[in-house]
């Protein structure tokens, strides 16, 4: 469950960049004491080559007349913006955002993940893109809770997550695999 947590961004605002190091902040009681601290892009950038922008705008042409030829004008419309919110997500860069282990939870952004609505993690590190670290949650609709770990030392986020969450090994499913494929 994520929770919108706008003073943590002003937190942050106002604090002093050059003064101690992030892992010694003065804890809030808002996110609890900062364990530890990096910075990572949301994503892994995704180059797409002009001929992958054909082969996808083929299949979306060829989609977009049949619908029209079926009689299906509502179709042809949710697979023309299909198309183009892909077309812009391709043309954003990723973010570099701000992540902290904290005694109340995980804080990806402006975001902190509570530990309460957490079950267990585990690091994702011999993969073909950016090691990540998985956290399993209960809900129905978003089971995992994926966050880059960037240039941070594995082991040393284990142990400091361990003291919060149990370590249970994940298996990546077929979205999963799909997301980190298309970097979505």
């Amino acid at each position: 469950m994520a929770i919108d947590f706008r003073p943590v961004q002003q937190f942050f605002e106002h604090a002093d960049v050059s003064g101690p190091a992030p892992d010694d902040r003065v804890p809030s009681p808002m996110i609890g004491e900062v364990f530890h601290s990096w910075h990572a892009l949301e994503h892994d950038h995704l180059d797409i080559t002009p001929k992958a922008y054909a082969i996808a705008g083929s299949f979306l042409l060829a989609v977009i007349l049949y619908a029209i030829f079926t009689d299906s004008p509502l179709m042809a419309i949710v697979f023309i913006l299909v198309g183009a919110v892909g077309y812009l997500s391709t043309q954003k860069e990723p973010r570099l955002l701000e992540f902290l282990i904290t005694s109340k939870g995980i804080i990806a952004g402006n975001e902190l993940f509570s530990y309460k609505g957490m079950d267990s993690f585990w690091i994702f590190e011999d993969m073909e893109v950016q090691p990540f670290i998985s956290f399993h949650t209960p809900g129905k609709m978003t089971t995992h809770l994926h966050i880059p770990i960037g240039d941070s030392d594995p082991e040393m986020l284990r142990d400091i997550l361990s003291q919060f969450l149990p370590e249970n090994e994940h298996e990546l499913g077929l979205v999963d695999t799909l997301g980190k494929m298309f970097h979505i």
